[in-house]
């Protein structure tokens, strides 16, 4: 089955490409950072309304690993669907989480 991008994904993608930016691992890690905040209003479009939003633990072989569930008020698709988005932060958070306090 083809994979298809979600069109808000699609169009965030397709914005940081007509940009022209770099390649965040070709700067250092000031430059990604500003690069960053100059390209956050692509990044972070006002989020839907949540109904639930539920903190999980997953299993592993090594131990628990934390994640969160967040359901949105209003499907976006006929039947109850909404798209997916699986996150896995590979450390670091050398740009990013620390411009929205999260860091």
């Amino acid at each position: 089955m083809p994979v298809v991008l979600d069109p808000d994904a699609a169009a965030v993608s397709k914005a940081f490409q007509d940009a022209g930016r770099p390649a965040c691992e070709t700067l250092t890690a000031p430059e990604a950072r500003a690069s960053y905040a100059q390209a956050r209003f692509a990044t972070n479009p006002e989020p839907p309304e949540l109904a639930r939003v539920a903190s999980l633990s997953i299993p592993a072989s090594h131990g628990a690993i934390a994640a969160r569930f967040h359901r949105p008020k209003e499907p976006r698709r006929p039947g109850g669907l909404s798209p997916a988005l699986v996150l896995f932060h590979g450390g670091g958070r050398v740009t990013g989480a620390w411009l929205k306090g999260l860091g």
